[in-house]
C-alpha cells in the first residue's frame, strides 16, 4: 500500500459519545497518515459486514475495489495537502465480497495527524438514478415520436407562449414563411410579422387566449408572404398552438363557380353545402365515398341527422350548432358512423358563404377522414398507459416479494435466534447447543439476504464477458435442484456486451426461468445463445406443461420481457400450447451497441 505520511494519534472519546457514534446510520472512522483505521463505529457491521475490531489497524485501501484504488490514493493525498474536497465516491468490498458504492465526507486534522471520515451506502440512490435514466429515455422516445409526427404533417405548425414568442415551428411552417428555425425561435410573432398587427390574426389569436376557445379563420397576409391562409388556433394555459395551410390556390379558384365546383367535386375530402335552416343542398362524390350516403338520401334533410353517431361527442355537436347559428366559421373533430354503421373520425370545417350584401347565404362544409390519425393517437396512448402500468406493477411485485421474503423467512429465523438468546440469558437449556443453533440460523439468515440481494441487484456494470454473467444466473437457478439445465453459449463465448443489452438479456432470461420454476413443471430446460448475422439470439426451450399464449399474452411478466426487448430494437416471441412445453426466442441487433 502507498504510504501517505508517517504518524499516528489515537482519538479520544467518552462512552456516551461512543454510543452516539455507534447509533449513526453512517460509518464514522479515523485513519492515520498511513491510511490505517484507528477507530471505526459499529455501523460498519450493518453496511460492510465487518466488526470494528476486524478493521482496526488494517489499511482502508484494502476495502476499495482495484479499479477505484488509484483515485482513492489521490483523494487521500489531496486531503492531507489541505485541499477541501466536497464530493467523492468509490466502491468498497463487503465482507461477503459484494460491491457497495460509497459516498465520502472527510477532513484532515494536522494537529491530531488523523483523517476524520464519514461514509454512507449510496446503492439506493444509484438505483434511483438508473430508474430516472430509464424514464428519461422513454420520455425522450415519446417526444421524438411526437416530433416526427409534427414534422410529417402537411400543415404549417407553430407554438406560441403567453408572451407571443415562437417556441416551436415545424418544417412546413418554415418553408411557408421562408425562414430558418434560428430566425424564428423565441422571436415575438408581432415583431417578426408586423403586418399582422391590427388584422384578423391579432384579433383571433388574442380572442382564443382570452376565452380559451379554438378559433378558425381564413385571411390574406400581404408582403412579404402574399398568400391566403386557413388558420386553426388552439389555446392552452401555456400559449397557443397554430395550424395553418396555404389556400392561395383555392382562393384563386373561387373566382369562378365552375372552377370551384370542379375542384370541390373531385377532392378527396367530403364537401357539402348547407342551407341556413340546416338542410343539405349539395354534396360531392367524396361525401358518398366517406359516409356511404348518396345525394338522393341527404339532399333536403338535416345535416346533423347524418353526422351524429352512437359515440358522437354531444358537446362538439352543440358547439358546431352554436357557431353555425351565429354565422361563425368552426372546426370540430367527431366520431361518426357511416351508412353501414362503420365508425369514422371526421374533421369537420364549416365556413359561411356571403352574398354581395355581406349577408350569410349558406354554409360550406368540408369533411376530412382522420380515422388513421386518431387510431395512431389512440394506439400511442394505449402503449403509454400499458408501459406505465407494467413499470408500476413490476415495482409493486418486487416490493411484495421482498416483504414476503423478509417476513416469511428472515423474520422467522431471527425470531428463533432471539428465543435461543433469551434462553441462554436466563440460563435455560444447554448454552453451547443453543449458541450453535443460533450461529447456524444467523448463517441461514445471511444466505437468505444474499439471495434476495442478488435477485434485486442488476448484473455488474463493468464490461465483462457475457458468458460469465449468464453462467452465474444458470448456476443460481440450477442450485434449486428442481430442473436439469443445459447451456450452450459457445458461439458468443468471448462476446463483450454493453450494460444496457447485458441487463436486458439478463432480466429477460431471469424472468423466464423464474416463470418456468413457478409454473411449468418442467424436467429439463435448454438455453442456447447464438449470433445470426449481426444479431444476438436467445432461445429457451422447456418440456413443461405449456400454456395458452392467447390467455397469458397480456400478463405483466410477458409484457415486461417484450418491453425490454423492444426498448433495444429487439423482438421477443413466445410459442406454447397446453401439454407441449414452451419456446422463447429473443433477438437483439448488436451493430449499434
Amino acid at each position: 500500500m502507498r504510504t501517505v505520511s508517517p504518524s499516528l494519534k489515537a482519538p479520544h472519546s467518552s462512552i456516551p459519545l461512543q454510543h452516539l457514534v455507534d447509533s449513526l446510520s453512517t460509518i464514522v472512522f479515523t485513519l492515520d497518515r498511513e491510511g490505517r483505521f484507528t477507530f471505526i463505529n459499529k455501523t460498519v457491521n450493518n453496511v460492510l459486514g465487518y466488526a470494528p475490531a476486524e478493521l482496526t489497524g488494517t489499511a482502508c485501501i484494502d476495502l476499495v475495489i482495484k479499479e477505484d484504488r488509484e483515485k482513492t490514493y489521490i483523494f487521500f493525498e489531496q486531503l492531507i495537502a489541505g485541499h477541501q474536497i466536497i464530493h467523492f465516491e468509490n466502491v468498497f468490498h463487503c465482507k461477503d465480497g459484494s460491491p457497495v458504492p460509497i459516498s465520502w465526507a472527510a477532513r484532515w486534522d494536522a494537529q491530531d495527524g488523523l483523517l476524520y471520515c464519514t461514509i454512507r451506502d449510496i446503492t439506493e440512490r444509484r438505483q434511483l438514478m438508473e430508474l430516472h435514466k430509464k424514464y428519461q429515455f422513454e420520455l425522450e422516445k415519446q417526444n421524438n415520436e411526437m416530433s416526427d409526427i409534427l414534422k410529417r404533417i402537411t400543415d404549417g405548425f407553430l407554438v406560441l407562449d403567453t408572451n407571443w414568442r415562437i417556441v416551436y415551428a415545424n418544417r412546413q411552417a418554415l418553408l411557408m414563411i421562408n425562414c430558418t428555425y434560428e430566425q424564428v425561435y423565441l422571436q415575438n410573432i408581432w415583431e417578426l410579422f408586423p403586418n399582422a398587427l391590427g388584422t384578423v390574426f391579432e384579433w383571433q389569436y388574442k380572442k382564443a387566449l382570452a376565452e380559451q376557445m379554438p378559433v378558425n379563420f381564413e385571411t390574406f397576409y400581404p408582403e412579404p408572404l402574399n398568400i391566403w391562409v386557413e388558420v386553426n388556433a388552439y389555446p392552452s394555459t401555456t400559449g397557443l398552438s397554430v395550424y395553418f395551410r396555404d389556400i392561395t390556390d383555392k382562393k384563386k379558384n373561387e373566382e369562378t363557380i365552375q372552377m370551384l365546383s370542379l375542384v370541390v367535386k373531385e377532392t378527396n375530402n367530403a364537401v357539402s353545402l348547407i342551407e341556413l335552416d340546416g338542410t343539405t343542398s349539395w354534396i360531392n362524390n367524396a361525401y358518398t365515398k366517406i359516409t356511404g350516403y348518396t345525394a338522393d338520401e341527404v339532399i333536403g334533410f338535416k345535416n346533423s341527422d347524418f353526422l351524429k353517431g352512437e359515440e358522437s361527442d354531444d358537446i362538439a355537436l352543440m358547439q358546431m350548432d352554436q357557431l353555425f347559428r351565429e354565422g361563425a366559421p368552426f372546426q370540430v373533430e367527431m366520431l361518426s358512423n357511416t351508412k353501414s354503421n362503420a365508425k369514422v373520425w371526421l374533421e369537420i370545417s364549416g365556413e359561411p358563404i356571403f352574398d354581395h350584401q355581406g349577408s350569410i347565404e349558406r354554409y360550406f362544409f368540408i369533411f376530412r377522414d382522420i380515422s388513421e390519425r386518431k387510431i395512431l393517437e389512440q394506439k400511442l396512448e394505449r402503449q403509454r398507459k400499458q408501459t406505465t402500468a407494467a413499470v408500476l406493477a413490476a415495482q409493486e411485485n418486487e416490493r411484495a416479494y421482498l416483504g414476503q421474503e423478509l417476513h416469511d423467512n428472515i423474520n422467522q429465523i431471527l425470531t428463533t435466534v432471539k428465543l435461543y438468546s433469551e434462553l441462554i440469558h436466563d440460563g435455560i437449556g444447554n448454552a453451547k447447543e443453543l449458541s450453535g443453533k443460533s450461529i447456524q440460523l444467523l448463517q441461514d439468515s445471511i444466505n437468505e439476504i444474499r439471495g434476495i440481494s442478488k435477485r434485486l441487484s442488476s448484473p455488474t456494470q463493468q464490461n465483462i464477458r457475457f458468458k460469465d454473467k449468464i453462467q452465474e444466473l444458470i448456476d443460481s437457478v440450477t442450485a434449486t435442484n428442481k430442473i436439469h439445465f443445459s447451456l450452450d453459449i459457445a458461439k458468443v463465448d468471448a462476446f463483450v456486451v454493453n450494460k444496457e443489452l447485458q441487463l436486458a438479456v439478463y432480466r429477460i432470461l431471469q424472468e423466464h426461468l423464474t416463470n418456468i420454476l413457478k409454473h411449468a413443471k418442467a424436467k429439463s430446460v435448454q438455453v442456447v445463445f447464438d449470433r445470426i448475422d449481426c444479431d444476438l439470439v436467445l432461445k429457451v426451450t422447456d418440456n413443461g406443461s405449456g400454456f395458452d399464449i392467447n390467455k397469458r399474452r397480456k400478463g405483466i411478466g410477458i409484457t415486461n420481457m417484450i418491453t425490454r426487448a423492444e426498448s433495444l430494437n429487439g423482438k421477443l416471441n413466445i410459442n406454447s400450447a397446453p401439454g407441449l412445453g414452451c419456446v422463447l426466442i429473443a433477438r437483439f441487433p448488436i451493430t449499434t451497441h
